[in-house]
């Protein structure tokens, strides 16, 4: 399991080689399952309650954006061939989890053009049928649009350090097993 493990220095994933130093932050970070130096406000990225699809929309509005795709990942009742799942339980390292989302915001912007993207995720308790995460990406056209959704999502899934934790309808619950997360490059 060690090998799997991410090093994380001051809020930056780092390699395992990479010296300590006094007063140094130093996290562990298990596989995921799916900006600025300052620290970002959590917040606006992780959510412990209910996502608002409507504000987000707001946020999102521009008259020069002809094509808009909303993504909402909601909790299933299912996962790998097993029913019964009730919820699941998004843990996160909120400082990690909320640069990450800030920088593929950002990148989305200049990648693929579009005029305006907001990603949140939910953590805490989630259940069935409700949303996990929404992506939201506004462009001028929608093939900006939709290519900048699918790499937001498909993106997230493998950068951000948010765990889950599957609950069951007959009282069992496991940590899905989940993609190592890789050190950061330094530009």
């Amino acid at each position: 399991m060690l090998s799997r493990v991410a090093v994380a220095l001051d809020d930056a994933i780092v390699s395992t080689s990479t010296p300590l130093y006094d007063d140094a932050t130093l996290d562990l970070l298990p596989p995921v399952s799916g900006g600025t130096d300052r620290p970002a406000d959590p917040s606006r990225w992780l959510s412990d309650t209910p996502l608002d699809m409507s504000a987000l929309l707001a946020e999102c509005e521009d008259p020069a954006g002809g094509g808009l795709v909303v993504f909402s990942g909601d909790v299933r009742n299912h996962h790998e061939g097993r029913r019964g799942v009730t919820a699941i339980t998004y843990e996160a390292h909120p400082a990690i989890a909320a640069r990450v989302l800030r920088e593929l915001e950002a990148e989305v912007l200049e990648r693929f053009k579009v005029l305006r993207c907001r990603i949140q995720h939910r953590t805490g308790r989630v259940e069935v049928g409700q949303a996990s995460v929404l992506v939201i990406c506004r462009a001028a056209h929608r093939d900006a649009a939709f290519e900048g959704a699918r790499y937001a999502i498909d993106t997230l899934k493998l950068k951000t350090p948010i765990w889950k934790l599957e609950h069951y309808d007959d009282g069992t619950e496991r940590y899905l097993d989940g993609t190592p997360l890789q050190p950061e490059a330094k530009e």
